[in-house]
């Protein structure tokens, strides 16, 4: 594709001074393209539009010709309509944040010929519904965080036909003229098909795992699409999805036909989260060109150009035209903002790779195996990434990869933040989101929460977000590592993901404000402190005792430990060598091939969903198999404790578990023989024995409480569960016993977040859970040398109770617990157990 290969063109900089939303042309005053060349309109979140224009005598070189502030809030769509009878010379639409549409003459864009009111809530996709001069072309269609579309008439009088069935925000809008049609794309994941003139759905069209964010006529193939799940979809008309291009490594928030700029209907370009704007034909990415941020948008323009609106609020224009060309200067200019970048080793732009696949940086003299592929070289100290590009056959630097938040300290207003994110709900809009290395991910959450005034709701994804983009380190973070006591089954790896989920452990960290005294400014996490060395314990206590007063640091908490490691590529593995064992065949549960399918089918959802907003069901099919599974003998079994572990982080599984009242945790506990002690806390079925099996039930019941649902069914069982623990606090497997704690921190912190518990249940499960939390700490400290991990969520659990029940609590705590126990934790090495020790004998008041 040398001939077609785009390269910059102009960077139309002093303009905006913020993210760029959308680009779109403009028509001329005389609805034609300007001598110079066509005009392009940019909307920003700075609320204005801009129109630019080529500078007079410069074949690259543009100009800001207007500056449209008819929006009091941020813009996010610029459309250009062809004309019609009704107006011959064509117009111009933008709409934003306000609820507004304004619709302008391209002969006067001082202000709008018409505003456009109806939608409910913020417009944020707008598309021409027709052209080609006849008396029915013309009008416009928009979509709106209000879950509708709306059709206007090419007079705009009237009542707009309005679209409604979608059950998300309307992202993207499409007529269809020939079909008389109107696509939709929204934030339920869907595509919908209309009757433009009466408004009925017609059809929906299913395939995206994530919200729909735009859609362009592919012509002789039907429409493309592209989505938050990474990829783009082409369609025909009637709905079936013929090819999915896969390569962006984010969200994908644009895509735009070439067909008319390259003369070849498969043509097509895409831009999105990942800094990319790629470039496709016959279904290959040709041509991948990075910029130095996210890119909202992308569209072609009639002179063959495409205009990309970025986020670093910039408006770009790339040409296959040689006498368009950007000048050598600008475009090294150009590639230095992109080398600049830092580029977090956390994020989903390096495409999966790691530290593990960092070459040496002479691999550079050698040829990549495909446009866009990423590789990290090592520099001196320093770890580089770079992308090959095909077009010139060469690899370009896209950035310094950063184990941490890079470039210092970033504000948002006049507050320092370690990270600043740019996060996106299924509106449409970015919010700033500031967090600090050490800081509780659950806490900066909800700050992020009540300054922007979003719902609740968004709470555990938005930690989840924190956690998978930052260092925020989880409970099992601090200290030196423990050994490897347990290797994972399938791996042979350490933990099997004991670490836990970040939002658990990460929820125990300073409360705002923090302690006062002894406790002020203590990091559970990284092992720092400003306060004074713990000394002796008898000091310690008493230090603790003056300090009563003052909140605790690390508890109360309400977030729950999960195990969220994802393994399915070891599970199946493991499964399928398990399926063809003589037990299993013998007990009449091996699986068929096609019941190999659907398991495998099982595996790519979860692994595609493990940390993403992917919520992708099972079918009952699939069900079907995973309840065969878990029927097998029990020294086959674990790698199905271990699915369904991971099954119950999935929201639409956890779900589905309460819907039916399939109370998992029970089945768990049941499978692996942990309710066959008696209520003298003996050690019942979880006698240390069968380790692996034990620890992946446990981590099977703390993941249970995710989820509301099945979080509900898993307080249930735990009055059966607790007096049966005896044994896996005493196990001499550490990961056991850190997926009892967990369990234990669980149930602590569902009481004290207000689980639906009948107030003499509640009380009773109080006690219950402070008994075997007591038990398990004094095991853990006299028998096991007090693994930090463990402790730590041992004492914070115990805390947790104290706060919601405290004379129970007390009274059930002290009478089992000796005094050397939290003497010995208040001495500890580990700052964040020393602390928490002390603020626990404070609260029971030792």
């Amino acid at each position: 594709m040398t001939a077609n290969t785009f390269h910059l063109s102009a960077s139309l900089q002093g303009g905006h001074d913020n993210s760029v939303r959308s680009v779109s042309e403009v028509p001329g005053p005389t609805g034609a393209p300007t001598a110079s060349g066509p005009r392009v309109a940019s909307g920003s979140y700075d609320n204005t539009v801009r129109v630019w224009r080529r500078r007079e005598g410069h074949a690259r070189a543009y100009e800001v010709a207007h500056t449209l502030t008819d929006h009091s809030r941020y813009v996010y769509a610029v459309c250009s309509l062809p004309p019609s009878a009704a107006f011959p010379g064509g117009l111009f639409a933008t709409a934003g944040l306000d609820k507004l549409i304004n619709v302008y003459s391209p002969d006067d864009l001082s202000g709008p010929l018409f505003t456009l009111l109806g939608h409910e809530h913020a417009v944020e996709a707008l598309a021409a519904a027709g052209g080609g001069g006849g008396a029915g072309a013309g009008g416009l269609i928009s979509g709106s965080w209000d879950h509708t579309a709306r059709v206007w008439a090419a007079d705009f009088t009237g009542e707009a036909t309005v679209l409604r069935g979608h059950t998300g925000s309307v992202h993207a809008v499409l007529a269809v003229p020939e079909a008389g049609a109107v696509l939709t794309g929204a934030a339920d994941s869907e595509i919908r098909r209309w009757n433009a003139a009466t408004g009925a759905c017609e059809a929906t069209i299913k395939g995206h795992r994530g919200p729909v964010r735009s859609l362009d006529l592919l012509p002789g193939i039907g429409f493309a699409s592209c989505s938050n799940d990474c990829s783009v979809r082409l369609w025909t008309l009637g709905g079936e999805c013929v090819q999915e291009l896969v390569g962006h490594t984010q969200f994908v928030y644009s895509v735009c036909s070439l067909a008319a700029a390259v003369g070849d209907a498969s043509a097509l370009v895409s831009a999105g989260e990942d800094r990319c704007v790629k470039f496709w034909r016959d279904g290959e990415c040709v041509q991948t060109v990075t910029h130095p941020a996210g890119v909202w948008s992308v569209r072609a323009l009639s002179n063959g150009d495409v205009v990309t609106g970025c986020q670093d609020g910039v408006v770009r224009v790339f040409t296959t035209a040689e006498e368009r060309r950007a000048e050598e200067a600008l475009v090294r200019a150009f590639h230095a903002e992109v080398s600049a970048q830092s580029i977090s080793s956390q994020t989903d732009q390096l495409g999966g790779l790691d530290e593990k696949q960092i070459r040496p940086a002479e691999e550079l003299g050698l040829a990549g195996s495909r446009d866009g592929e990423t590789k990290l070289v090592r520099r001196g100290a320093s770890v580089e990434a770079h992308r090959w590009s095909a077009s010139d056959a060469a690899w370009v630097k896209i950035g310094d990869v950063v184990g941490q938040a890079p470039g210092g300290k970033k504000k948002i207003g006049n507050k320092e933040y370690d990270y600043v994110f740019d996060v996106e709900f299924d509106e449409g809009q970015k919010y700033q989101l500031g967090h600090n290395d050490g800081e509780n991910p659950w806490e900066s959450a909800q700050r992020f929460i009540h300054e922007n005034m979003l719902g609740q709701h968004n709470l555990e994804d938005i930690v989840a977000f924190v956690e998978k983009n930052t260092r925020t380190p989880t409970i099992g973070a601090a200290g030196a590592p423990a050994p490897m006591q347990n290797p994972d089954p399938f791996t042979g790896g350490g933990g099997g993901g004991g670490g836990g989920r970040g939002a658990a452990a990460s929820a125990a960290t300073p409360l705002a404000g923090g302690a006062g005294g002894a406790f002020a400014n203590v990091d559970p996490f990284t092992a720092s402190a400003s306060s004074a060395s713990a000394g002796a314990p008898a000091a310690a206590l008493a230090a603790a005792a003056a300090a009563a007063a003052a909140p605790a640091a690390h508890f109360p908490n309400t977030a729950v430990a999960t195990f969220d490691k994802e393994s399915t590529a070891g599970m199946f593995k493991k499964l399928t060598e398990f399926n063809v064992h003589a037990d299993v065949a013998t007990a009449g549960q091996a699986l068929g091939e096609n019941e190999v399918q659907l398991l495998d089918g099982v595996m790519a959802t979860l692994r595609e969903s493990a940390g993403k907003f992917r919520d992708v069901p099972l079918s009952t099919a699939q069900y079907g198999v995973v309840d065969k599974l878990l029927g097998w003998p029990p020294a086959q079994r674990f790698p199905a404790v271990d699915l369904m572990r991971l099954a119950l982080l999935h929201r639409p599984c956890a779900e589905h578990f309460a819907k039916t009242g399939r109370n998992v945790a029970a089945e768990l506990v049941d499978g692996c023989g942990g309710a066959d002690g008696g209520a003298d806390g003996g050690a019942g079925g979880w006698d240390g024995s069968a380790g692996t099996l034990q620890m992946l039930a446990l981590r099977g019941v703390a993941n249970a409480f995710r989820w509301p649902g099945t979080r509900a069914l898993a307080m249930g069982e735990a009055t059966r569960l607790l007096p049966t623990v005896g044994g896996a606090r005493a196990s001499g497997n550490r990961n056991v016993r850190l997926a009892l704690a967990s369990v234990l921190l669980n149930v602590a912190a569902s009481v004290r977040g207000g689980a639906e518990v009948a107030a003499e249940s509640e009380r009773r499960l109080c006690q219950l859970t402070a008994e075997a939390t007591t038990a398990a700490l004094g095991d853990e400290v006299h028998l096991h040398a007090a693994d930090p991990d463990v402790a730590y969520r041992l004492l914070v659990a115990l805390g947790t109770l104290v706060t919601r029940y405290p004379a129970p609590v007390r009274t059930a705590v002290t009478a089992a617990l000796r005094l050397d126990t939290l003497q010995t934790l208040a001495a500890s090495g580990v700052p964040r157990v020393a602390a928490c020790a002390r603020h626990l004998g404070a609260a029971l008041e030792l």
